[in-house]
């Protein structure tokens, strides 16, 4: 594991050969996954980061591949536990519903069968800023923002890092 200090953020970097549920395969055993780039999604959370810190709300952002997989984790620092999960959990319902997690509350309104989905699965965290990421019409993975107050904030930063790199997205 990794510690880089990017100016007052706190940037994490695990191979997975150090997690502790890390199974030693082969390339060929991998699945592949597509996914943001590192540098991509790197420069979005900064930026998401960044945009919060503006409004004076610290937030982490996760990044996911297609498969799930955590590509980044970026925490601001006085970021508690809670929002580096609710960050993660986002990114996670987006993927899995193939929405935007706004999107989801809304439609859970008037979608009963969208909201028991949701109620019976506890790794479903429904709550604006979470969305999931395309390119050339295909989902590539997902991101999510926790951390600013209630209330929707969370889209706006994570909006606001989306809006700088969508070119690099295509």
């Amino acid at each position: 594991m990794r510690l880089l200090r990017v100016g007052h953020v706190l940037l994490i970097a695990i191979a997975p050969a150090q997690l502790s549920h890390a199974q030693p395969t082969s390339p060929a055993q991998q699945p592949a996954a597509d996914g943001p780039s590192l540098s991509l999604s790197l420069e979005a959370a900064q930026a998401m980061i960044a945009d919060c810190a503006t409004r004076d709300y610290k937030v982490a952002v996760t990044f996911l591949d297609s498969a799930g997989v955590t590509k980044l984790i970026l925490v601001a620092d006085g970021v508690g536990p809670r929002a580096v999960d609710s960050s993660a959990n986002k990114a996670r319902a987006a993927l899995t519903l193939k929405m935007p997690t706004a999107r989801a509350v809304e439609q859970m309104k008037t979608d009963a069968a969208l909201a028991a989905r949701i109620s019976s699965d506890r790794t479903l965290f429904v709550h604006p800023g979470g969305v999931p990421l395309a390119a050339g019409g295909t989902i590539i993975g997902a991101v999510g923002v926790s951390g600013a107050p209630i209330g929707g904030k969370d889209d706006i930063c994570l909006s606001a890092g989306l809006d700088r790199v969508k070119d690099g997205l295509k």
